[in-house]
């Protein structure tokens, strides 16, 4: 059945798990707890992320090394297992206990009197019709035969042969290709792209700084009538900048102009918005808003001052460059585990085929440029490697063993060990290079088929000289004969056994 894993971290709480624990689609899930720290060690923790396990349809399983975790798990009914393999291979659901069949007495079985027990007796032990002498040379016959055939199988014999040994290694550059309809061969491995998705943020401090408007500036306008009419100006009123886009000051006060063409009144103003921008040099105010703009003139005959800015942190783009290269690298991580859980039995990932296909999100707070004492970068992205069976790994390593093995050695079974020497490099066609070491364990040809007919019968000795001499040993076998006191090996083959140690 399809297992989904979850890896917990040692800072991960019931929210983090419940997050990852939303993406499963399989009927059961695995939470695999860190080796070291163990969270959500809490039966109430326990106890939520079993319901929200329940509520998704699924049956919730952990793999942790931790005793208190264990015995929570236990008492909430939620399977434990020692890693995700067994987990994988092993049963979710409690053993049932087996109903004892009660024994029933059969009375309608007849039942036998003492006295027709005794007549059946009689006709089963009737009398032999040989004669005495007769019986005592059919014993004596049968006594010798059990002898004979006790001397001929009860011998047994162990032969322990001390056979040397030595390793047999080579290192070799093969490439995996994405492709599992290929035959695996020395220098190609046929390999199976695998993917997964991983999200994560960091936080780091902030290098640069940013103004940030403090106080706004003021100074003085000249308004000027145009008409031969009274104008009134309430306070309050804005008047525009000529720049792009145009700054905005407020009046102080109420202002009058007689009716004329050219009366003049000076009053205060104000920038709308604090900050240095507001500092503008004479002549730079140039309109009035509104429909009564259009009756009067209006110009600044000083510069507008105290407008301040004040430094305060703020991210860069280089910040954000710094923390997407951490994240990443903590992403390829999380993303490696991930994989090597998510595998099938019998495939191995290959190391440093790994790579980032894609981001799928990206988030940046606060924007670069703007206040922040540190800036918070999240990512959401794609990985994807490579992955081999372990089958066509072993077949590649036993070839190229072959061809180089000595003579006269034969291999001795469950040695064979193929291990990654360095990192993949990956090509542009989508396939990875990398160096593996082939290792396995020789030993002379030999045979305990030839071995038995060779010594059978012969005395312990004499075997021993026989077998050294048959196989060029450095020193004489182990030979432990049963009985002890029995001086000569088995007649048998079949009843002699040879091993190494």
């Amino acid at each position: 059945m399809k297992t989904y894993i979850i890896q917990l971290e040692a800072h991960d709480d019931v929210i983090s798990a419940r997050d990852k624990l939303s993406w499963n689609k399989s009927p059961r899930v695995l939470v695999v707890f860190p080796q070291k720290g163990s969270p959500l060690e809490r039966p109430l923790d326990l106890l939520l992320l079993q319901r929200y396990a329940q509520s998704l349809g699924a049956t919730l399983g952990i793999v942790s090394q931790s005793p208190t975790v264990i015995r929570h798990a236990k008492e909430l009914g939620i399977p434990c297992f020692a890693n995700p393999i067994q987990a994988q291979r092993g049963s979710w659901r409690r053993s049932r206990a087996r109903k004892r069949l009660s024994f029933r007495w059969n009375k309608e079985r007849p039942r036998i009197s003492p006295n027709e027990y005794r007549l059946m007796l009689k006709e089963f032990h009737a009398r032999p019709s040989l004669s005495g002498w007769q019986r005592i040379a059919v014993f004596l016959i049968a006594l010798l035969s059990v002898l004979a055939l006790l001397a001929v199988f009860v011998p047994s014999a162990q032969v322990i042969l001390p056979l040397p040994q030595q390793e047999q290694a080579l290192a070799f550059e093969t490439r995996a290709v994405p492709d599992i309809s290929l035959k695996p061969s020395a220098g190609v491995l046929p390999a199976q792209q695998v993917e997964t998705i991983v999200e994560g943020s960091i936080e780091v401090p902030s290098s640069g700084n940013t103004p940030l408007p403090q106080t706004p500036a003021t100074g003085e306008v000249e308004f000027t009538n145009l008409t031969d009419q009274r104008v009134v100006i309430p306070a309050g009123a804005t008047v525009l900048s000529n720049g792009t886009p145009p700054l905005a000051f407020q009046t102080l006060g109420t202002v009058t102009l007689p009716a004329g063409i050219g009366q003049k009144r000076t009053v205060g103003i104000r920038a709308v918005l604090p900050g240095s921008s507001g500092n503008l040099p004479a002549n730079a105010i140039v309109a009035l808003e509104g429909s009564t703009g259009l009756l009067v003139t209006v110009n600044n005959p000083q510069p507008t001052m105290g407008g301040s800015d004040q430094p305060v942190p703020a991210p860069t783009l280089r910040d954000y460059q710094q923390a997407r290269e951490k994240l990443i690298a903590i992403l390829t991580e999380t993303a490696g585990k991930e994989i090597a859980f998510q595998l099938t039995e019998g495939h191995l990932f290959v190391d440093g085929s790994l790579q980032p296909a894609e981001i799928l999100e990206e988030s940046r707070e606060p924007e670069a440029g703007m206040p922040g004492d540190v800036a918070r970068l999240t990512l959401r992205m794609r990985f994807t490697g490579l992955s081999v069976h372990q089958s066509d790994l072993s077949a590649v390593c036993q070839t190229i063993l072959d061809l180089n093995r000595p003579e006269n050695f034969q291999v001795v079974e469950n040695t064979l060990s193929c291990q990654q020497n360095s990192p993949a490099t990956r090509g542009t066609d989508g396939s990875v290079k990398f160096t593996l070491t082939a290792r396995r364990i020789l030993e002379p040809i030999w045979s305990p088929q030839r071995i038995s007919r060779e010594i059978v019968g012969q005395p312990v000795e004499t075997a021993q000289q026989r077998i050294r001499k048959m196989l060029d040993l450095e020193k004489d076998p182990g030979i432990v004969v049963f009985p002890t006191w029995w001086n000569r090996l088995p007649f048998f083959p079949f009843r002699i056994q040879v091993s190494r140690p």
